[in-house]
């Protein structure tokens, strides 16, 4: 049995013992589970004394920076990681024709978004030059982020740890960094510089991991032909991770612009969002790994992939729900006793986001449907109706409410986006009752033990 297995009860074990294909699955789990607990935990425990040391003002500044550059990200990641894990599955002949030309892809993207990005910050705060910096030394990452591609194949091979031990090096490091920042009190630019400095950290790690499994960057080969091929299937994916990032990162950037104390309101703001993003790790981990045993099980029936889709769904849609009933609850006492007065209004704004975690679980879960069955202009179209929603709103609510009226923007579109838009399409019908049947998961809990359901 696999290391993590191990340690779980003797009943479980013994059903998992029967089922190497599903114990691969919680391994693989597993691994990535603990890689995001432990940058979640520790991660959480820094950027509350970050933010508490920045204040209100200059936490805004970093968090705008973040979300203005979000925007530009598609140019250098193209979207289509989905695709490449998809085709190493399917084709593992062609793996190093896929990693060479999707890093020679995103290397050139790189170089794109970093001239794109300064660009229109330029054109939109031409006096803050202090924004100015932030962009490009946050831009810079992507330029040697163009490796990450190698996590992809480690999706791929279902060996995710290793991918964890080069994140979690990297992050436990920088995280000592920043603590000695907070401590000698450095500026803004300090922080950010920071970031920059783990991702390259962190591809190393990913590079150093590949070759300890015998593999070498030597074996990869641009092939041109296979890059149109991508471009034009990813395109889609690309498009819609556009309009994702709208609906998810748009709220940060029109408080930014439409509220005159703009700083420090992206800060409280950005403080209650951070807080309910933090989970949403856990639909992808999921994906990441049950997507190669999903797209297996097709091929025995249809019955078979449904029920197996069902159980994906449900099992998202538990979780989330898991997470933000406590969570609403528990806000106001846990946003007084970590700010101590500061960021006031966040528990509010938080209490209202989380909900939003469901319908991204969901989404998320249902993307990986669409995937598998070629639908990926319906996901484009899906995410466009989604960021519309969330626009609208908040050009109606955020001149009104501020911040809650932002939160309550972002719920609406995640439930257009991951859920409602399952009833716009006769072929999607069948997968919009079974995300229905997943939120009524805490009326039919029992008797979903009872069927015993598998992956």
């Amino acid at each position: 049995m696999t290391k993590i297995i191990a340690y779980m009860p003797a009943f479980l074990r013994q059903k998992l013992e029967k089922h190497s294909g599903l114990s691969k699955i919680i391994e693989n789990f597993g691994w990535l589970f603990i890689d995001k607990i432990l940058v979640m935990m520790v991660g959480m425990v820094v950027m509350i004394w970050m933010a508490n040391y920045l204040g209100e003002a200059n936490y805004g500044k970093y968090n705008y920076g973040r979300a203005f550059l979000e925007f530009f990200v598609v140019i250098a990641t193209l979207g289509f990681d989905s695709l490449i894990v998809r085709d190493m599955v399917k084709m593992p002949e062609m793996r190093g024709r896929l990693m060479g030309t999707s890093f020679g892809l995103r290397l050139v993207g790189g170089v794109l978004m970093l001239l794109t990005s300064y660009l229109v910050i330029v054109l939109l705060r031409p006096e803050d030059t202090l924004m100015h910096v932030i962009i490009v030394v946050f831009a810079s990452a992507y330029l040697f982020k163009a490796l990450d591609v190698i996590d992809l194949w480690f999706q791929a091979e279902v060996q995710s740890k290793y991918a964890v031990w080069a994140r979690n090096g990297a992050f436990l490091l920088i995280t000592g960094v920043k603590i000695y920042l907070i401590m000698s009190k450095a500026p803004l630019l300090a922080f950010v510089a920071a970031e920059v400095v783990m991702d390259a950290l962190i591809v190393l790690g990913l590079w150093l991991m590949y070759r300890y499994t015998g593999e070498s960057l030597r074996s990869w080969k641009f092939d041109w032909s296979l890059g149109k091929r991508l471009l034009r299937e990813g395109a889609p994916l690309s498009l819609s991770t556009i309009m994702i990032v709208i609906y998810m990162k748009v709220d940060q950037v029109m408080i930014g612009e439409m509220i005159a104390d703009n700083d420090k309101s992206v800060g409280i703001y950005s403080m209650a969002a951070k807080f309910s993003e933090i989970f949403y790790f856990i639909p992808m981990i999921l994906g990441s790994s049950f997507f190669p045993a999903l797209i297996k099980s097709k091929e025995l029936g249809d019955k078979v992939y449904h029920d197996r889709f069902q159980s994906f769904f449900d099992l998202n849609s538990g979780i989330a729900m898991l997470i933000s009933l406590p969570a609403s609850l528990l806000a106001p006492v846990v946003f007084f006793w970590l700010f101590k007065g500061k960021y006031a209004g966040a528990d509010a704004m938080f209490a209202i986001h989380i909900w939003g975690s469901i319908f991204v679980f969901l989404g998320v879960a249902r993307n990986r449907y669409l995937i598998n069955e070629g639908l990926l202009k319906e996901s484009f179209w899906f995410t466009i109706a989604g960021a519309v929603v969330n626009v609208g709103l908040n050009l109606w609510l955020i001149p009104k409410y501020q911040g809650y009226g932002a939160a309550l923007a972002t719920l609406a579109s995640y439930m257009v986006s991951g859920y409602l838009t399952s009833f716009m399409l006769p072929r999607l019908h069948r997968i919009a009752w079974m995300q229905t049947k997943s939120l009524l998961i805490p009326f039919t809990f029992w008797k979903y033990l009872k069927k015993n359901h598998e992956l």
